[in-house]
């Protein structure tokens, strides 16, 4: 059974009649304008491609999708790939230090794959999203692919994992909520409803000119991701006019409170040349909260400015313990936030939070989001 204008050339939709039939389906490429799979053999009016969905049977698991490309005169090519509708793969951290951000984040995945299936059903599809989630702590990403039957991917939320995804096969179409790093910006099958890292910089170095900082001291921990998201932001903060301390970076085996001496001798010289109103720490560390209630005991670090990154906001942690919410409230502690629009907008951050029992972040509501991406997709592609 092929549905009524469920076949596309070159990706744009065809207007065409539905077929119903047993047996085999004669598909002959001749010149012409007209498709009509009731009468007549499918036609393709120029080089190119046609994918056309093909249900066995309506209580069949299986379904297919025959690709013809078409290069001109009888030189054509057709190959049948079969697939499991609906099927998601979604790899996700679920028992590791970011345990707490894949849960959150896997829970919005849920929630918006719930909210995509009662669209389906209000709309009388029939079809629905079914996640096959896995613990990528568990499984590698090869182990993954190799027992999930499916092409489609929600997930995963981290940069790494989607890049040993990205890896792993090119026959993959993959949505991922949260990986920002720049790098993964390539033309592929790969889409992200989170900006990258050299947006997010830019923006960044953009609010801390428009609060008057001058110099910023960059206090951050070692990691590939980090290391590229500073270098945006510093690059971008200097195209705006200021100026760039050298930092204090986070080795392997030192805690940032150990630093503290550091930077607190840093913040000192930094605001004896510029004033204290000027100068701004940037931080990307690890264990943020802890950081802070160190670094409260300083005085120097009371005085400045701080600014953090899109992962740090709506933090509640910062103001639950109190010495974090002296120094956030002493420094005009700011983030990067990336807000949501739309007219579901608070009722959903209300139902990310209270399923979560976290308050609802940017990268929660981008996960809700790629669902709901994905599922269109597919909806329109007739996948």
């Amino acid at each position: 059974m092929i549905k009524k204008d469920s076949i596309r050339q070159n990706g744009q939709i065809l207007e065409h009649d539905g077929y119903s039939g047993e047996g085999d389906i004669r598909l002959e490429l001749i010149r012409d304008s007209t498709i009509d799979l009731g009468s007549f053999p499918i036609i393709l009016s120029q080089p190119g491609s046609l994918m056309i969905p093909i249900r066995i049977s309506s209580d069949f698991g299986v379904q297919a999708v025959a690709t013809i490309t078409y290069a001109g005169g009888r030189d054509a090519h057709c190959h049948l790939d079969s697939f499991n509708p609906g099927v998601i793969g979604t790899p996700f951290p679920m028992n590791s230090t970011l345990s707490g951000f894949g849960t959150a984040i896997l829970e919005a995945t849920k929630i918006g794959v719930e909210d995509f299936n009662d669209y389906l059903r209000d709309i009388h599809e029939d079809w629905q999203m079914v996640l096959n989630i896995r613990d990528i702590h568990q499984q590698s990403i090869s182990e993954i692919i190799d027992e999930i039957d499916t092409s489609v991917y929600l997930g995963p939320p981290d940069g790494t994992t989607l890049y040993d995804l990205s890896q792993h096969s090119d026959d993959i179409v993959v949505v991922s909520c949260c990986a920002t790093t720049d790098s993964l910006s390539l033309e592929d099958n790969i889409f992200r409803t989170a900006p990258t890292d050299a947006y997010l910089g830019a923006s960044l170095a953009r609010l801390m000119s428009y609060n008057d900082i001058q110099v910023i001291l960059p206090v951050w921990t070692d990691t590939i991701q980090k290391n590229e998201y500073l270098n945006h932001i510093i690059e971008a903060f200097e195209e705006e006019g200021g100026t760039v301390d050298e930092g204090v970076i986070q080795q392997e085996g030192l805690t940032l409170g150990e630093l503290a001496p550091q930077i607190e001798e840093h913040l000192k010289l930094l605001t004896d040349n510029y004033g204290a109103d000027t100068v701004a720490v940037v931080t990307l560390p690890t264990h943020f909260v802890d950081f802070m209630q160190t670094m409260s005991e300083y005085p120097q670090a009371n005085t400045v400015r701080w600014f953090g990154t899109d992962l740090l906001a709506r933090n509640s942690d910062i103001i639950q313990n109190n010495a974090s919410r002296t120094l956030a409230s002493n420094s005009g502690f700011t983030t990067l936030q990336m807000e949501g629009v739309g007219l579901h907008l608070d009722d959903i951050r209300q139902r990310l939070a209270s399923s979560t029992g976290m308050i609802t972040t940017h990268d929660m509501l981008a996960a809700y989001e790629s669902a709901w991406i994905l599922g269109l997709a597919m909806q329109y592609t007739e996948y």
